[in-house]
Order: structure tokens, then C-alpha cells, then sequence
């Protein structure tokens, strides 16, 4: 079987039709492995060392992405898992670096760009990072797996403010 390449992988992604993957009849019966897309795996950067301070950069993205996550489904597989919990996908406040886990929702139309491979490209084309998270879910599907998305729809981030009159 020829490789393909993450590029081609893509097209072919954006190409083929939906395939139907049912829900189980009971989820008692997964194994379900809850993962932080930005936390998880950034093939770009090595792990975190021990000794980071609490309010080093901790707090803010790391580059976990979905191609991150898509390259060790394997990995996961292999663990037992049989369905993958991201944490919010949505677009967060991009004003906002702390919002690196997906808990500060500003649009819940569009898959936040910060979760792409190539953030700089994805800001321009935005489509990129759906593509991307499409190919993670179909691969997931290809090897059997569930893919569940948390979503908090009765808060979201910082988006509106407020001006008190004090007179």
C-alpha cells in the first residue's frame, strides 16, 4: 500500500463522500480517551521539561494540533481506545492565549485555526484546519474509533463587554 502524503491525504479527504459511522448501541461497551487537542501531541516542539515555573507558558497554546493528534491514533489504538473525547474544537477569542483549551467559545460555526498545522496559513484560509480536522476523524473511523467533540454551549469566551456608569 503507497503512502500518501499528508497533502495528498487531505485532498483525498476533501474528495471522498461521508461514510455513515453509527454511534455503538451502549458507550459503557468504550473505552474512551479524554485528550487536550493543544496539550497532546506537537510534533513540532519536544515535551515540556519538569521544571516549568506555574505561570510560565503553561497557561497559554503549546501548538497541539489535529495533524498532532492524527499521528498517533496508532498510539491510541493500541492503548484500548476505542472512541477519542477532544477537548472544544470551536473557535476560541483569538485575542486571548489562555484559551488554549477550547473552553472560551467565540464562534460556534468555525474549527479554531490555532488547531491547524500551519496556524499563519489556517488564519488565512480557514478551511484548513476543518480539512485537517476532517482527515483526523476519518482516519479515526478507518481504524474503528469513535470521535467525540465536548462543547459547552451555556457559556462562551470573553466576547462583549460591558461600560458601568458610575453616575
Amino acid at each position: 500500500q503507497a503512502r500518501l502524503s499528508a497533502e495528498a491525504r487531505l485532498e483525498l479527504s476533501a474528495l471522498t463522500p461521508r461514510i455513515t459511522f453509527p454511534s455503538p448501541e451502549d458507550w459503557r461497551d468504550q473505552w474512551i480517551y479524554f485528550l487536550m487537542v493543544d496539550r497532546f501531541n506537537n510534533p513540532h516542539t519536544p515535551p515540556l521539561p519538569t521544571s516549568v515555573p506555574f505561570d510560565g507558558m503553561v497557561g497559554e497554546f503549546r501548538g497541539g494540533s489535529f495533524n498532532g493528534v492524527r499521528a498517533q491514533l496508532d498510539y491510541l489504538k493500541a492503548l484500548g481506545a476505542g472512541a477519542n473525547w477532544l477537548s472544544p474544537v470551536l473557535k476560541n477569542c483569538k485575542y486571548n492565549p489562555s484559551s488554549y483549551h477550547g473552553y472560551g467559545t467565540q464562534d460556534f460555526l468555525q474549527i479554531d485555526p490555532r488547531f491547524a498545522s500551519d496556524f499563519e496559513a489556517a488564519k488565512i484560509d480557514p478551511q484548513l484546519a476543518e480539512n485537517e480536522l476532517r482527515a483526523l476523524v476519518d482516519e479515526a473511523h478507518a481504524r474503528g474509533m469513535y470521535v467525540i467533540f465536548d462543547i459547552v454551549l451555556n457559556h462562551a469566551g470573553d466576547v462583549f463587554e460591558y461600560v458601568f456608569d458610575d453616575g
